[in-house]
């Protein structure tokens, strides 16, 4: 819900003497707990109120918009109106809030449904916010949408240059970027590269950072690439080209089919750029190594048709924590392991197994709580976190929510993958009942179903009973949450 304050502003300090104003300034609950890198204009501190941010707004006829900080006391002014924290290109940032000035309808970035209410000319309403058409740039200084590129304006000094963060290359002589920014052209702004890794994201076409994608909504180095903060780039890690072991930098990898990889055992550490014996988180990606095999650690056997399809059998699995997998292309066998190559004594570690290929499980982000090693629930330091067989998963009904790191009772989007717990069930919600012979099938099937928003599938081996559910745990009356239910193993979709 919007609500409006009133600030009445007294400048005492015009040359004209003293001018009343006054500004109904409008909070923006949409971007609460976020700040925008885009369209800044200024940022100062020691604002005591947000009436005294409000007002440093309001004496600087380009400030349309203000973020306030009550906590650092921090006002940052912005030339464009707010709209949502992902077409802002915002981050997280607790206790941060927005406000719009009355002239904020009239600036880019103010909410629309159609293109009669963009005031700016050149301007567009797209997807629910004004904005500059394809042909124009926004310029936050005046307000107003350019046919011009302004980063490469001729110029003798710094001065010469309109662009926030741009520099007079001497070489040159034209406008360009200073050594620690990026050009990010649709806001015809130079903005700090750092601050595009990690935004709201819904397409890799939103972030700016060359060689970086939209990972689950927010924008990273792609798969093998690591931020350099010195050139402001995702740059090749672990899997640059080479043309021998000696052109690969990372300790313990060799040279293969020209590309660096980890050696037979090891996991990538993609944070870190190494390649480690052991993981305390392990991640969804596997490097194979082709007649390699694994002796003293076969606690799961199943057939699969594709060697991709073994090691999602390893990933998926809840109740062991599964480090590496074995598979035999010609009999399909699929073996999967819950210890390191390390972790095996020297004669089970099989360097010559013709006809197998062992897939080593790389290492996941130890920032993130799920999947983290455990002996016990206290090492699992996250709220509705517990430890099972090892691992730190969300607790029965709860959904991993990637973007805040934690387990919720609901998503506002669902993704394909799951979190099972054994011996739990749930009634009064079986939108479709069929049979499947994996587990993994059942909750795929979850995953594709179409008619209605599947959040929970339910499994038993015995009788291949497949049963999906259109419910969250919480959603469910108390009594149809069934915690003692021998056979049957529920999977709770995690969120997008």
């Amino acid at each position: 819900m919007m609500y409006a304050l009133t600030l009445l502003i007294l400048v005492v300090h015009s040359v004209h003497g003293q001018n009343c104003g006054q500004c109904t300034v409008t909070k923006h609950k949409a971007l609460d707990d976020h700040i925008s890198p885009s369209y800044q204009l200024w940022t100062r501190t020691n604002s005591l109120t947000v009436a005294e941010c409000g007002a440093g707004c309001y004496m600087d006829v380009g400030c349309r918009s203000f973020i306030y900080k009550g906590a650092t006391t921090t006002c940052t002014g912005y030339a464009s109106s707010m709209s949502t924290p992902t077409r802002m290109g915002a981050v997280a940032e607790v206790g941060a809030r927005a406000y719009l000035m009355c002239t904020a309808s009239l600036s880019i970035g103010h909410s629309c449904s159609n293109n009669d209410e963009c005031s700016v000319t050149n301007s567009m309403c797209n997807n629910g916010a004004c904005d500059c058409d394809a042909s124009h740039y926004y310029d936050i200084h005046n307000n107003e949408c350019t046919v011009t590129n302004l980063l490469a304006s001729p110029c003798a000094v710094d001065s010469d240059c309109p662009v926030t963060d741009s520099i007079c290359d001497n070489a040159t002589s034209l406008c360009a970027c200073n050594h620690s920014t990026i050009y990010n052209q649709t806001v015809n702004q130079c903005v700090e590269s750092s601050h595009w890794l990690g935004q709201s994201c819904s397409g890799a076409s939103e972030c700016t950072v060359s060689d970086a994608i939209c990972n689950t909504g927010l924008c990273a180095c792609k798969y093998g690439y690591t931020y350099d903060t010195t050139t402001k780039e995702c740059r090749q890690s672990l899997h640059d080209t080479c043309g021998s072991t000696s052109g690969c930098s990372v300790a313990n990898s060799f040279c293969r089919s020209g590309s660096c990889v980890c050696d037979v055992g090891y996991s990538f550490k993609r944070t870190e750029n190494q390649c480690d014996r052991f993981c305390t988180v392990y991640g969804d990606s596997y490097a194979g190594h082709v007649d390699v095999g694994v002796g003293g650690c076969n606690l799961i056997s199943v057939t699969a048709s594709t060697a991709e399809d073994c090691w999602k059998t390893c990933t998926s699995q809840t109740g062991m924590l599964c480090k590496n997998v074995e598979y035999n292309e010609a009999s399909g066998s699929c073996i999967l392991c819950d210890k390191a190559w390390f972790e095996l004594s020297p004669g089970s570690r099989l360097y010559s197994d013709p006809g197998w290929t062992t897939y080593f499980r790389n290492c996941g982000d130890s920032t993130t709580v799920l999947g983290k090693l455990c002996s016990s629930n206290t090492d699992c330091s996250a709220s509705n976190v517990i430890c099972k067989s090892g691992t730190c998963v969300c607790t029965v009904g709860y959904s991993f929510n990637v973007a805040t790191n934690g387990c919720v009772q609901l998503c506002s989007a669902y993704s394909d993958t799951y979190v099972g717990h054994s011996g739990v069930r749930v009634d009064s919600c079986n939108i479709a009942s069929t049979t499947t012979t994996t587990a993994q099938a059942c909750w795929e099937r979850c995953t594709a179903e179409t008619g209605t928003r599947c959040k929970i599938a339910q499994y038993r081996a015995d009788d291949e009973d497949c049963i999906l559910c259109d419910k969250g745990w919480f959603e469910i009356l108390p009594d149809d949450r069934m915690y003692d239910e021998d056979g049957w193993t529920t999977y709770f979709r995690n969120c997008e």
